[in-house]
C-alpha cells in the first residue's frame, strides 16, 4: 500500500488488527489521543518542541519533519523504517 502525503508517495504496509492481534496477548493498545487526554504535553507539537529544544534529533530527522511539514512522529518513524 502507498500513502500519498502532500504530493509525495510513502510506501509502507498497513496491517489490519486481525492480521497482527495474535502477536499482542494481554496487551492494551492506546492511541495518541488517550495520552493527550492525560496531559497536553503529549501532543506531537509539544513533544517535537521538547526534543528540538534539547537538540535530541539528528539533522537528518529534523529535515524530515521540515520537508513533510509535520510534527507527526509516527509518520517520521514509518519513513525511517522504509529507508532501512
Amino acid at each position: 500500500m502507498s500513502i500519498n502525503h502532500q504530493g509525495g508517495t510513502v510506501p509502507f504496509e498497513i496491517q489490519s488488527w486481525e492480521n497482527i492481534s495474535a502477536n499482542y496477548k494481554d496487551t492494551i493498545l492506546l492511541g495518541n489521543g488517550a495520552s493527550i487526554a492525560v496531559d497536553p504535553r503529549f501532543e506531537y507539537t509539544s513533544i517535537l518542541q521538547h526534543v528540538l529544544d534539547r537538540d535530541m534529533l539528528s539533522n537528518d530527522v529534523q529535515q524530515l519533519f521540515k520537508f513533510f511539514q509535520t510534527c507527526d512522529f509516527e509518520l517520521i518513524l514509518r519513513l525511517a523504517a522504509c529507508r532501512t
